[in-house]
């Protein structure tokens, strides 16, 4: 049993540090999505804003994995070594390995996905400051080349002003 509490051993820590990456990607998404939302940013800005959600939604994924694989193949464990002679301990072991070798590999690149989305964040808001300072809204633009509110944009607006007597 001591070797199967070594094998499962790394599955805790791993899921801390997952709930963690979700807890942090989690907690950006939203904000990100407002901030790019509430400056009115093209659609594409709007879908590259949800890619923290989708890190967080795939670091709870993987945490409850792990969560679900340490009950269950500590379960296994027990049964195997209740029931069946030591010679069966092997496979059940090669089986632990295998999955805690997966779960630890995919939270390596969540951790690494939550690393790149924190970055693309701080680029997006970075990007979306400078973009307004360069570049004022569609609107504003319009109005100072002078074309009407008009949808075709076919006419210009004039302005008469009355001449002073």
């Amino acid at each position: 049993m001591d070797a199967v509490n070594a094998a499962l051993a790394p599955l805790p820590y791993w899921n801390g540090i997952l709930l963690t990456c979700a807890l942090i990607t989690g907690l950006e998404a939203p904000l990100l999505f407002l901030i790019t939302a509430l400056r009115q940013r093209p659609l594409y800005e709007l879908i590259v804003a949800l890619a923290p959600g989708v890190v967080c939604f795939w670091a709870l994924t993987v945490a409850r994995q792990a969560r679900v694989d340490f009950a269950s193949y500590l379960a296994l464990a027990d049964f195997t070594a209740e029931h069946y002679p030591v010679t069966f301990m092997r496979p059940v072991l090669n089986d632990i390995n295998t999955e805690v070798g997966r779960i630890v590999w995919l939270s390596r690149g969540i951790a690494l996905a939550m690393l790149a989305a924190l970055v693309l964040g701080a680029l997006m808001v970075v990007w979306q400051r400078r973009a307004e300072v360069r570049l004022p809204p569609r609107r504003q633009a319009r109005a100072l080349a002078g074309v009407s509110a008009n949808p075709s944009g076919s006419e210009l607006d004039t302005h008469r002003e009355p001449l002073d007597p």
